[in-house]
């Protein structure tokens, strides 16, 4: 009887856990429908993927080639799979050099579906690539146009224009377009970003402007200084300006004004949200954290010589900060090297990777893509690369089809970008210095091969397994020991 009582209670325990384990694995942004999981990717940007990319399969999976004379940047990944990037194709108009953009959907496959019209010197802002939750794709446009040359100089003097687009994602076709009224020549639109019912919100000026879906104005506010704005998870709008820190309800009503100082400067930068509800703000001269009631939390500056270039966060709000450090070389000219630093929640230095590294999307499972490089740029050091969060070398990949994959050959530093799909593929984009034609890649797990890791699926299985083999092997001893042949 006793024996019976230890089954019950080991079967009991076994089948409470089969029932539990899924929950306890499950990270609960990962609960999140593909829409909302895009629209919180996209609204906070701050490089964190809600995906996760310890995946099935391992390997490059494909490489959409733009062409010759081409560049890509910008990556936007839809619920359906469509990878949507910006291809930008060059060519001589005469003596001149001229650019055309042209934006480009994928088939999840690495087919080309469509490209959209274009005209020379239409330029579509590649980081402000964003997606509604019925496909549409926003973004910005910008027109140039150019005089006629001037008769004594030649030269030809340009007037930029901007406005916001919304493209059909079934062929790329123009739905609308929004050109804010009063704006001065020459001011750019930026910093776009979706709302929770396809809002659009986005900076012109001075002004923080709010759309319908249908490209009609919802509100606009005024501000006396430049402003930089994220949504938060609670769809309020954060901004950051001159030393203020204010919270917008979507409707347009500002609901909070606070002043955000380190006790002898005021503080401003571009706000990311970290997943406890603090603000962490990229400032020119350092990175700060901020209490959504003003104050100040830990600033990490690494002194009079050092800027920060972009930041990213992981899901334990680690943050990955890309900083330029200047020096004085033994010629006495300056000597500026970039270098990736990892920062705790508390501020306090985690590790420093001393190779030029930019992380461009961080995965739910805590991995960092982006391109590094030692502080050659030469053609041969630049390569694509997955860290861990300790900072340790997941693994390094050359460009598939001749060195340079990200422009080093320029000797200006790194570009790229990288996007983390549901189904756990990262896309990189790239650019082949030596034959000159962009690239978009897809990405499964370990591009050299090998067992991706433990995924939450495989875990489950696994367990299950070691369980049940375990309740088989128990009901034989109890057996044995009910039939008297084991003591």
């Amino acid at each position: 009887m006793k024996h019976s009582h230890l089954l019950v209670e080991f079967l009991a325990i076994s089948v409470v856990t089969l029932i539990c384990l899924p929950s306890f694995c499950n990270i609960s942004v990962q609960s999140l429908g593909p829409n909302q999981a895009m629209y919180w990717e996209y609204a906070l940007r701050n490089g964190l993927s809600p995906y996760d990319t310890n995946v099935n399969g391992s390997g490059v999976q494909w490489v959409f080639n733009a062409g010759q004379h081409t560049q890509v940047s910008g990556l936007a990944v839809a619920p359906d799979g469509t990878i949507y990037t910006v291809v930008t194709l060059s060519s001589l108009n005469g003596t001149e050099l001229v650019n055309e953009d042209f934006l480009c959907a994928l088939s999840p496959n690495g087919t080309l579906k469509w490209k959209s019209n274009a005209s020379i010197d239409l330029f579509i802002q590649s980081y402000s690539l964003t997606i509604g939750q019925d496909g549409t794709i926003y973004s910005v446009k910008e027109v140039v146009v150019r005089s006629p040359p001037d008769p004594i100089s030649g030269h030809r003097y340009e007037n930029h224009t901007f406005a916001i687009m919304a493209l059909n994602p079934d062929d790329g076709s123009v739905k609308w377009e929004y050109h804010p009224p009063n704006l001065p020549d020459n001011m750019a639109l930026s910093n776009l970003l979706i709302g929770p019912n396809d809002e659009l919100f986005f900076s012109a000026s001075n002004q923080i402007c709010a759309l319908d879906q249908f490209g009609q104005s919802l509100w606009n506010l005024t501000f006396p200084y430049h402003s930089s704005f994220v949504l938060a998870q609670n769809s309020s709008i954060v901004v950051t300006a001159d030393g203020h820190l204010l919270f917008i309800l979507p409707n347009g009503t500002i609901s909070g004004n606070v002043t955000i100082t380190d006790g002898t400067s005021l503080l401003s930068g571009q706000p990311m949200i970290r997943n406890d509800g603090n603000i962490l703000l990229l400032g020119y001269d350092g990175l700060h954290v901020i209490a959504p009631n003003g104050t100040l939390l830990w600033s990490f500056r690494n002194g009079d010589t050092s800027m920060p270039e972009s930041v990213v966060l992981d899901k334990n709000d680690n943050a990955y900060l890309r900083f330029e450090n200047r020096t004085i070389g033994d010629d006495g000219n300056f000597v500026d090297r970039l270098y990736l630093a990892s920062l705790g929640p508390d501020g306090g230095l985690r590790w420093v990777r001393n190779q030029d590294t930019v992380i461009t999307a961080v995965s739910a499972d805590g991995l960092l893509y982006g391109v590094t490089s030692d502080h050659s740029y030469s053609q041969t050091s630049v390569r694509f690369i997955a860290l861990r969060d300790d900072g340790s070398v997941k693994w390094l990949m050359d460009e598939l089809h001749g060195p340079s994959p990200l422009g080093g050959s320029y000797g200006g530093g790194l570009t790229g970008n990288s996007a983390i799909g549901s189904d756990g593929t990262v896309y990189f984009t790239g650019w082949n210095s030596w034959v000159g034609y962009g690239y978009v890649l897809a990405l499964k797990g370990n591009p050299h091969g090998g067992d991706p890791g433990l995924t939450e699926q495989t875990l489950i299985v696994t367990l299950t397994v070691v369980t049940v083999a375990a309740i088989i092997v128990l009901c034989y001893i109890v057996k044995r020991r009910d039939e008297g042949e084991v003591r």
